[in-house]
Protein backbone atom coordinates (compact mmCIF):
# COMPACT_ATOMS: atom_id res chain seq x y z
CA UNK A 1 0.00 0.00 0.00
CA UNK A 2 1.25 3.50 -0.94
CA UNK A 3 0.40 7.18 -1.50
CA UNK A 4 1.15 9.05 -3.68
CA UNK A 5 -0.05 12.83 -5.11
CA UNK A 6 -1.68 13.12 -7.93
CA UNK A 7 -0.07 13.85 -11.39
CA UNK A 8 -1.94 17.26 -11.88
CA UNK A 9 -0.69 18.49 -8.79
CA UNK A 10 2.18 21.02 -9.03
CA UNK A 11 2.91 21.17 -5.67
CA UNK A 12 1.87 18.46 -3.81
CA UNK A 13 0.98 19.27 0.17
CA UNK A 14 3.55 17.55 2.87
CA UNK A 15 0.74 16.20 4.75
CA UNK A 16 0.27 13.41 2.08
CA UNK A 17 3.15 11.59 3.44
CA UNK A 18 1.02 10.98 6.70
CA UNK A 19 -2.03 9.67 5.14
CA UNK A 20 -0.98 6.02 5.26
CA UNK A 21 -0.21 6.28 8.58
CA UNK A 22 -3.71 7.65 9.61
CA UNK A 23 -5.28 4.37 7.82
CA UNK A 24 -4.43 1.97 10.56
CA UNK A 25 -4.51 5.02 13.72
CA UNK A 26 -6.03 4.63 16.87
CA UNK A 27 -7.56 7.46 16.85
CA UNK A 28 -9.44 6.74 13.36
CA UNK A 29 -13.18 6.95 13.21
CA UNK A 30 -14.48 3.70 11.57
CA UNK A 31 -17.83 4.42 11.85
CA UNK A 32 -20.26 7.34 11.44
CA UNK A 33 -20.68 9.08 14.31
CA UNK A 34 -23.74 11.84 15.22
CA UNK A 35 -24.38 13.62 18.15
CA UNK A 36 -27.03 11.69 20.31
CA UNK A 37 -29.24 14.83 21.14
CA UNK A 38 -29.05 15.82 16.94
CA UNK A 39 -29.97 12.58 15.83
CA UNK A 40 -32.92 12.49 18.15
CA UNK A 41 -34.07 15.93 17.93
CA UNK A 42 -33.10 16.76 14.59
CA UNK A 43 -32.37 20.31 13.26
CA UNK A 44 -34.37 21.58 16.39
CA UNK A 45 -32.23 19.48 19.18
CA UNK A 46 -30.41 21.57 22.49
CA UNK A 47 -27.30 23.68 20.84
CA UNK A 48 -26.18 22.84 24.82
CA UNK A 49 -25.38 19.51 24.19
CA UNK A 50 -22.60 20.42 21.30
CA UNK A 51 -20.04 19.80 23.87
CA UNK A 52 -21.53 17.07 26.33
CA UNK A 53 -23.78 14.47 24.58
CA UNK A 54 -22.11 11.35 23.82
CA UNK A 55 -21.98 10.16 19.96
CA UNK A 56 -23.76 7.59 18.46
CA UNK A 57 -22.33 5.12 15.94
CA UNK A 58 -24.98 5.29 12.68
CA UNK A 59 -24.82 2.77 9.65
CA UNK A 60 -23.47 4.33 6.70
CA UNK A 61 -26.68 4.90 4.72
CA UNK A 62 -28.17 6.84 7.23
CA UNK A 63 -25.18 9.00 7.81
CA UNK A 64 -25.37 9.57 4.05
CA UNK A 65 -29.01 10.15 4.47
CA UNK A 66 -28.20 12.77 7.20
CA UNK A 67 -25.94 14.60 5.33
CA UNK A 68 -28.42 14.83 2.74
CA UNK A 69 -31.04 16.13 4.37
CA UNK A 70 -28.57 18.79 6.15
CA UNK A 71 -27.07 19.84 2.75
CA UNK A 72 -30.84 20.47 1.04
CA UNK A 73 -31.81 22.19 4.54
CA UNK A 74 -28.69 24.65 3.95
CA UNK A 75 -29.25 25.36 0.27
CA UNK A 76 -32.74 25.86 0.83
CA UNK A 77 -32.09 28.42 3.82
CA UNK A 78 -29.07 30.33 2.30
CA UNK A 79 -28.81 29.30 -1.49
CA UNK A 80 -26.11 27.91 -3.13
CA UNK A 81 -23.86 30.02 -2.21
CA UNK A 82 -23.40 28.58 1.43
CA UNK A 83 -21.94 25.56 0.25
CA UNK A 84 -18.72 25.26 -0.72
CA UNK A 85 -17.16 21.85 -3.08
CA UNK A 86 -13.66 21.34 -3.63
CA UNK A 87 -12.47 18.39 -5.61
CA UNK A 88 -10.54 15.62 -3.53
CA UNK A 89 -7.29 15.95 -5.30
CA UNK A 90 -7.36 19.51 -5.42
CA UNK A 91 -7.88 19.46 -1.43
CA UNK A 92 -5.06 16.95 -1.23
CA UNK A 93 -2.89 18.77 -3.44
CA UNK A 94 -3.23 21.61 -1.02
CA UNK A 95 -4.47 23.72 -3.97
CA UNK A 96 -6.67 26.59 -4.22
CA UNK A 97 -9.62 27.35 -6.61
CA UNK A 98 -11.55 29.92 -7.38
CA UNK A 99 -15.41 29.87 -5.27
CA UNK A 100 -18.64 28.98 -7.40
CA UNK A 101 -21.36 31.22 -7.69
CA UNK A 102 -24.01 28.40 -7.93
CA UNK A 103 -23.99 24.10 -6.91
CA UNK A 104 -26.77 22.28 -8.50
CA UNK A 105 -27.50 19.42 -5.43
Amino acid sequence: MGVRAFDEAPKPCRIIATMLSAVHAESRIERPLVRKGRLKHGIGSSLTGRSVEPFVAVPWDEALDLVAAELKRVKATYDNVAIYAVRAERALACSTMPRPNSIAL
